[in-house]
């Protein structure tokens, strides 16, 4: 039963909770913190020293091959291009492989090696930003972030300008393949982009071989580390999920950051007085108002137990970055938007071994996206409330109003 007496039932496809989720986060962590969730047959797990559990401790794994539901005896030719750019996909490959994919990549994505592609970024921003000035009025996710984070990626990958649009559809493909939600037109659609997007990749891959350029795409097919590569079908994965990664939680993460600054005058007054203050609010926005629903599965490799609750082996177990964020435990105030409180704690780009490889190319693009907003757009304010769709994994804005002044 919730605190209105009514009795609860977990729907994170229900409007209301897009708009709101704390509700139902909050009778979670409270009442249940370990969920059983019939409808994806696993658990969801809530409070946050249990969400850390999940992504720190190597009794839980993100291997398909530990979900007893999932057939997995298909060979590589078999399956639909989607599928096969998942099984050899960061997340998803075996422990070995997983190790060694990062200790390759890795160098190319510290602080220091995305500073690199500063200037790059600030260029497409301003590309995006600049014919939007002297507007009087702006939708923010329907003219900034809905196509800025992918057509970012296509720049930073060096997907020649004359193909962008045919790697614009290939990526929108990829994304929306994995949605659970889509209709059997909408995959035949989709479905239909992918060999064309592929075989573009492929002989971009051709070209960045013989003769490597200064783009990410050129410096992942070459790189080296103690002996080690990657294989073409990693690469390729790999340039996946840069373009599925971009298409979604970059753009969210901007539209979150921005719609929490300005319902915060005060805290937006600040950063716009001090960019340093940026990276601060953005951790804070999205700790205070996540966007994610649901992160990607673990699967137990025993029987584990948290809070109290037996989770048996192989079980899907979904822990909430959301909920963990608003937790009173990990978060004094949690409910206080405050962007100098201390995030050290912050689950923004996960934990463990699957920390998020590109969270500071991520920062990169968004924190330069929300520095040209507030800067270009000083009398920038709400002119109405966000817009949401229906989405499995995001609370996923199409709309956000704004009045800009002249």
């Amino acid at each position: 039963m919730t605190a209105s007496g009514r009795e609860f039932a977990f729907d994170p496809n229900d409007p209301e909770f897009d708009v709101d989720p704390n509700p139902t986060w909050d009778h979670l962590r409270e009442n249940d913190p370990v969920h059983w969730w019939p409808a994806a047959h696993g658990w969801v797990v809530t409070r946050y020293d249990d969400v850390v559990t999940v992504l720190t401790d190597r009794r839980f794994s993100t291997e398909l091959s530990h979900y007893p539901k999932m057939p997995l005896d298909l060979p590589d030719d078999l399956l639909a291009s989607h599928r096969l750019l998942a099984r050899h996909g960061l997340f998803w490959v075996p422990l070995a492989d997983h190790r060694r994919i990062r200790s390759v990549l890795a160098p190319l994505f510290t602080a220091g090696a995305v500073e690199a592609y500063r200037p790059l970024v600030e260029t497409v921003a301003d590309d995006v930003l600049s014919p939007l000035e002297g507007s009087a009025r702006l939708d923010l996710a329907a003219q900034v972030t809905t196509g800025l984070p992918l057509e970012m990626t296509m720049n930073l990958l060096g997907m020649p300008r004359r193909r962008h649009t045919e790697f614009r559809l290939f990526g929108g493909a990829i994304v929306d393949l994995f949605y659970p939600g889509i209709s059997q037109v909408a995959v035949e659609e989709k479905a239909a982009h992918m060999p064309r997007g592929l075989a573009l990749l492929d002989e971009l891959l051709d070209e960045r071989q013989a003769a490597p350029g200064d783009d990410l795409l050129s410096r992942m097919l070459h790189a080296q580390h103690n002996g080690e590569t990657l294989t073409r079908d990693e690469v390729r994965s790999m340039v996946a999920l840069l373009m599925s990664t971009a298409s979604e939680p970059v753009g969210h993460l901007i539209n979150v950051a921005m719609v929490n600054l300005l319902r915060h005058p005060e805290a937006m007054a600040e950063v716009r007085a001090d960019a340093s203050l940026i990276p601060a609010a953005v951790d804070e926005a999205y700790r205070y108002d996540g966007f994610g629903k649901l992160n990607l599965p673990r699967f137990p490799l025993e029987d584990v137990e948290l809070s109290g609750v037996r989770i048996g082996k192989g079980q899907q177990v979904f822990g909430v970055f959301a909920s963990a964020s608003r937790d009173e435990r990990a978060f004094p105030d949690a409910a206080v938007f405050d962007i100098h409180r201390d995030n050290r704690k912050s689950l923004l780009f996960g934990d463990g071994p699957h920390v998020c490889l590109g969270r500071w190319l991520s920062k990169v693009v968004v924190e330069t996206m929300i520095e040209k907003l507030v800067t270009r757009f000083p009398a920038m304010r709400l002119s109405g409330e966000p817009v949401y769709t229906q989405n499995t994994f995001f609370r996923k804005m199409v709309s956000v109003p704004v009045e800009v002044g002249r």
